[in-house]
C-alpha cells in the first residue's frame, strides 16, 4: 500500500497570488493610463448631437385594486402593449379630454 500525503490547508496569500498580480497590474495600467483618458473623454463626447430620451421615467402609487386590476389584465394576455404604455395612454386621452393637455 502507498502512503497518502498529509493534506494542508493553503493559505490566502498562496492561493490569491497576490505579490505575482501586483507586479503584472501595475505594468499594465503604465501602459494603459494614457490611452484610458483618451478613450473615456471621446465615449462622453460626440461629434453630432444626441437624441434625447423622450420618455421620463416617473413614480406613481397606485390603490391596490388598481395595481391588481393591472396585474391581472397583463397577465391574462389580452394586454397586447406594456403595463407603461397602457397607462400613459389613458392618461393622456383623459388629460386630452378634460382640456388639460
Amino acid at each position: 500500500m502507498t502512503q497518502r500525503k498529509k493534506a494542508t490547508l493553503a493559505s490566502f496569500g498562496n492561493v490569491a497570488n497576490e505579490d505575482n498580480n501586483e507586479n503584472i497590474n501595475e505594468e499594465v495600467n503604465v501602459d494603459n493610463n494614457e490611452n484610458d483618458s483618451n478613450s473615456i473623454v471621446k465615449s462622453m463626447v460626440s461629434d453630432r448631437p444626441q437624441k434625447k430620451n423622450e420618455k421620463k421615467l416617473t413614480g406613481i402609487y397606485f390603490d391596490p385594486d388598481v395595481s391588481v386590476a393591472l396585474d391581472r389584465l397583463k397577465a391574462s394576455g389580452k394586454l397586447n402593449v406594456s403595463k407603461s404604455v397602457f397607462v400613459n395612454n389613458v392618461v393622456k386621452a383623459a388629460l386630452k379630454e378634460n382640456g388639460l393637455m
